[in-house]
């Protein structure tokens, strides 16, 4: 199995990579940084010294960048069964794009957009590939914009943040929409590591609101947070189109089970908005039926 994970450097995306590589796959660690990247090997070889990587420098808020890096994914294997889109941003002071879109919205969704309907031919051409798109809870709390994707007349940080990820929720259904109405065996998949302890977290959650979480124990460690993405990219049982969390409380913790989805997350004509507004963001178009 080759798997293509982004954001595999640290917190879950690295917990995820380390399964992967454990299980036998081979794994393009798929980062922005290159020095960081090389680090995470090393993590992964010294836990699983047999473990195949490949590393490919990509940068999900850059359009250009993801393009780069999909044309250097598709020469480095010959096939490509699980996609697992998890490199992300959160709350950061007001930036665009390369491309003139709001920072989290192009890092979190748009590039992931772009980079999965430019490997979409060779993941199609897969027995049963698996596209996975790490989410969070606070997509239920989210709504699009579509009308101005850089966020250019208000910017909340937070808000901004869950615009980005209720994107991928949409983003995740409508794609398995597609994939039934072209009856391919490919499968679309959401999920969110509820209350994980990752760098992300520890990087940019404010102060205040960090160590309230960690007193009323909502946290936990990156591996725990890894299992939600790991059973949606390998349970055989696992529908396409749903999006898997922690099984505990309020789905902060715990092992993974079906988690419950935002009704705007739900929505077909908003679907198809952030399908046709996306396209038309990223130059990509996907081989599949609207």
């Amino acid at each position: 199995m080759t798997s293509v994970v982004t954001g595999a450097n640290s917190g879950v995306g690295l917990e995820t990579a380390v399964a992967l590589a454990t299980a036998g796959a081979h794994v393009v660690l798929a980062c922005r940084n290159d020095g960081r990247a090389a680090v995470a090997a090393q993590t992964i070889r010294t836990r699983h010294p047999a473990a195949r990587l490949d590393l490919v420098r990509i940068d999900t808020s850059d359009v250009d960048s993801v393009r780069a890096a999909a044309a250097d994914i598709l020469h480095r294997t010959d096939r490509l069964d699980l996609l697992i889109n998890n490199a992300g941003a959160a709350w950061p002071p007001y930036a665009l794009s390369p491309q003139g879109v709001e920072l989290q919205l192009a890092t979190n969704y748009l590039g992931h957009f772009a980079l999965t309907g430019l490997l979409m031919d060779r993941l199609l051409a897969a027995p049963a590939a698996r596209v996975v798109s790490l989410t969070s809870l606070a997509h239920r709390v989210g709504r699009l914009h579509l009308d101005d994707l850089a966020l250019s007349r208000r910017y909340r940080p937070f808000a901004a943040y869950a615009q980005s990820k209720l994107a991928l929720v949409s983003f995740t259904i409508e794609l398995q929409r597609r994939l039934d109405k072209a009856q391919a065996p490919m499968r679309a998949l959401a999920a969110h590591p509820g209350g994980a302890r990752t760098e992300l977290v520890r990087n940019d959650l404010p102060g205040a609101r960090q160590a309230m979480m960690r007193r009323v124990g909502q946290f936990q460690s990156a591996a725990m947070g890894a299992l939600p993405t790991l059973r949606a990219a390998t349970d055989p049982d696992a529908p396409g189109g749903v999006c898997f969390g922690p099984g505990g409380w309020m789905e902060l913790k715990g092992h993974p089970d079906v988690g419950r989805v935002s009704r705007r997350s739900r929505d077909k004509e908003l679907a198809a908005q952030l399908w046709l507004t996306s396209e038309m963001a990223t130059g990509v178009a996907f081989p599949l039926p609207a």
